[in-house]
């Protein structure tokens, strides 16, 4: 019971703290399309692809802290009914997850089998956004520096520093998604080794 306890724990955990991030990236997304000003001879391209990107920033972190919270609802609906409780028939295992008339970890089997794939569209969802969170910096650079006689040199700048933002961010979310979505029973054997 204590183990399943602790599983529950690191689900609620990880829930919170991605739905907080994403509502923060979503803020920033939102200050940006009410706050810059928009000069009059901005070409429509930049403009439109700002647009784009802003609003898929928001609706990507929208999703991911709506998704959140309704599994972090589950969590505390299971937590509520104590499912480690014989007396909870709902949920109960099929056979091939009894082992020596041993029951396993009902949580964590519950969350392969019913939420796995919901918790892994939620991780992906949140990396699209916060991949294109930088190319968000880079187009509202060019809004902001448009009327300025250096915008080349500042707005192809900020391009830069967001481009590499944007690799490393990459490479960053490649290296740890498997870490990230494996079950915690097993997250000792596959935690990434840091360079």
């Amino acid at each position: 019971l204590d183990d399943m306890r602790r599983s529950v724990d690191e689900r609620v955990e990880q829930l919170k703290a991605i739905s907080e991030i994403s509502a923060l990236i979503a803020g920033f997304a939102m200050v940006t399309m009410v706050e810059v000003t928009i000069p009059e001879s901005l070409d429509s391209s930049v403009l439109i692809s700002t647009g784009i990107v802003a609003s898929s920033v928001i609706g990507f972190m929208l999703y991911v802290m709506i998704s959140s919270i309704f599994l972090l609802l589950i969590c505390y609906d299971l937590i509520k009914a104590d499912v480690g409780n014989k007396q909870v028939t709902e949920y109960s295992l099929p056979p091939d997850k009894i082992e020596n008339g041993k029951r396993l970890n009902l949580f964590e089997s519950m969350w392969e089998e019913r939420y796995k794939s919901q918790w892994g569209t939620v991780v992906k969802v949140f990396v699209a956004g916060c991949l294109l969170f930088p190319v968000l910096i880079s187009l509202t650079s060019w809004i902001v520096f448009w009327e300025h006689e250096s915008r080349n040199y500042a707005g192809a700048s900020v391009t830069v520093v967001c481009g590499v933002s944007f690799l490393a961010l990459r490479q960053r979310f490649v290296g740890d998604y498997n870490y990230i979505h494996v079950d915690t029973s097993t997250r000792s054997q596959s935690r990434p080794t840091q360079d």
